[in-house]
């Protein structure tokens, strides 16, 4: 797959940009997949870092918490800091955020700086996540930008899937702080990468005036973006409240071991990584609209499986990770063509609207699992409720709010 600026002659729908705003894939994947990464690497250390710092496994999970808020606040300021100053130097102060607060978890004494540097890490690892949605919106028109996410978003599920297995071979080796050492590490080797490969791409004719927050303003003037924003938020909803009530479903109500939820996990990665690879390799050809009517009807399609064999089915995993493999082979159709949509809006505040679309995801994931929280947890239908629920609700909104 080639990411630099093709010619006009080869695909004349395609951007027509100078050729030094190209972007590396390699980059351009590993500041995407960052932030997902540090959250599933230290998982098998929760263990180890309750042990010294005395404290308990809720402790440590108020650390997710604030890692996702800090996530959401993150790109909520680097989107229009980005339409102003750029996307190398922003990215830039991002990733050395993101390093600096991997290098502070890793030499903590005391939870409160463990802490500290977990929101650190977030901070800083969210400027990848919308500045690498904006530089391919630079580089690249609306098409062309679905098929370039969905690649990514494949190559990342790889990511985030081997990554506990990174962390946990590290924690065996050596021991907890081993994993923030491992990232403190890549975040360095990351900021060395961007001096030397993070090209500016941003259209320097297309800086936004006025106020720096007025980028916010002016994206939401549009319906489409609103249309896009909520279904894309809603998706990530269900997926958080998937993550989240997956593991109390098949380990402490159905009885199966960590290590048999551990390998039915793998069902849910394989799933998106076909469907992200389907996007890739068709939104450029189709389109958005078209890509969506095909996956529209595979996430329903999972929705009533889900309530149906959590209704009627055997308390299996099998009941549970069936569904949520069609539920996510359409996500990974959709998502890269409703982000590449919702970007699309303005050209003159990429940046914006990537970062409250980054936001308003982590905050409807926030939210959605709060709801979780409020119900039973000893029925799964709730749990398959909330989740086909936010399914729905999200495929609805791209439909009626659709103009």
């Amino acid at each position: 797959m080639d990411l630099n600026l093709p010619s006009d002659e080869q695909a004349p729908r395609r951007a027509r940009t100078s050729p030094a705003r190209t972007i590396s894939l390699p980059l351009l994947v590993v500041i995407t997949a960052l932030p997902a990464v540090t959250i599933n690497i230290y998982l098998p250390s929760m263990p180890g870092i309750v042990t010294y710092f005395q404290t308990d496994i809720p402790t440590i999970q108020y650390a997710l918490s604030l890692y996702l808020l800090g996530l959401a606040v993150g790109q909520l300021a680097y989107g229009p800091l980005s339409d102003r100053l750029g996307r190398r130097p922003v990215l830039l102060a991002g990733m050395a955020i993101y390093s600096t607060g991997s290098l502070l978890c890793s030499l903590a004494q005391g939870i409160e700086i463990f802490l500290v540097g977990r929101v650190l890490q977030a901070i800083g690892g969210g400027a990848g996540m919308v500045l690498g949605r904006a530089m391919v919106r630079d580089v690249y028109d609306e098409a062309r930008v679905a098929s370039v996410l969905g690649y990514t978003v494949m190559v990342t599920t790889i990511a985030t899937a081997v990554a506990p297995i990174i962390g946990g071979t590290l924690d065996e080796a050596f021991n907890w702080r081993a994993p923030f050492l491992f990232l403190a590490g890549l975040g360095a080797v990351v900021v060395l990468a961007c001096i030397v490969w993070a090209k500016e791409t941003r259209n320097p004719s297309a800086v936004p005036s006025g106020k720096v927050w007025m980028g916010y303003a002016r994206v939401l003037k549009y319906w489409a973006f609103w249309r896009f924003l909520l279904y894309s938020s809603l998706l990530t909803a269900s997926y958080f409240v998937f993550i989240a009530g997956s593991p109390v479903v098949v380990i402490e109500l159905w009885g199966y071991s960590p290590t048999h939820f551990g390998a039915w996990w793998i069902v849910g990665s394989l799933s998106y990584f076909i469907g992200s690879y389907i996007a890739g390799r068709y939104s450029e050809r189709l389109g958005t609209e078209n890509m969506l009517r095909l996956g529209s009807p595979i996430l329903l399609l999972g929705g009533a499986m889900l309530m149906g064999l959590l209704a009627i089915g055997p308390h299996h995993p099998l009941s549970l990770f069936a569904p949520i493999g069609v539920i996510f082979i359409g996500s990974g159709v959709v998502q890269p063509n409703i982000v590449s949509s919702a970007i699309n809006v303005d050209p003159k505040n990429i940046g914006s609207a990537s970062g409250l679309l980054g936001c308003t995801q982590i905050l409807f994931g926030i939210m959605a699992i709060s709801l979780l929280g409020l119900f039973p947890t000893g029925e799964p239908l709730y749990f398959g409720a909330i989740c086909a629920g936010a399914l729905l609700a999200g495929v609805l909104a791209g439909f009626v709010l659709k103009r």
